[in-house]
């Protein structure tokens, strides 16, 4: 009696094992770095922060902003499902270019590194 129940719980922490690594294959963590030109005051980059930070599969958002010199840069980091059939949602890169051009700002360079 006392070995099967080692075994039972063994065969759970297997298994539970096994769920955790396939859900992690599944999914690929990016950073992106994104540079801006334009007039952003307080208000508008705490807006653009939060509607960064909104967007699908983003985790997390930081803007960082010189105002003297109207420049600045973003990063995020996304946890996006790997695509396996033609109807999957992914993180679209175009968004992050609407969403700056929609606070009247410049796009700049954009760099994306994959973990």
């Amino acid at each position: 009696m006392r070995n099967s129940n080692k075994l039972i719980f063994l065969l759970l922490i297997f298994l539970c094992s096994f769920e955790i690594q396939s859900q992690t294959i599944n999914e690929t963590k990016k950073k992106y770095h994104y540079t801006f030109e334009g007039n952003l005051n307080a208000e508008n980059l705490t807006s653009f922060e939060q509607r960064l930070s909104q967007l699908p599969f983003v985790n997390w958002a930081k803007v960082k902003y010189k105002s003297q010199a109207g420049k600045g840069e973003f990063f995020i980091e996304t946890t996006e499902p790997v695509k396996t059939n033609e109807g999957d949602k992914i993180f679209e890169v175009t968004d992050l270019k609407k969403l700056i051009q929609s606070f009247q700002l410049t796009p700049g360079e954009l760099n994306i590194k994959q973990n």
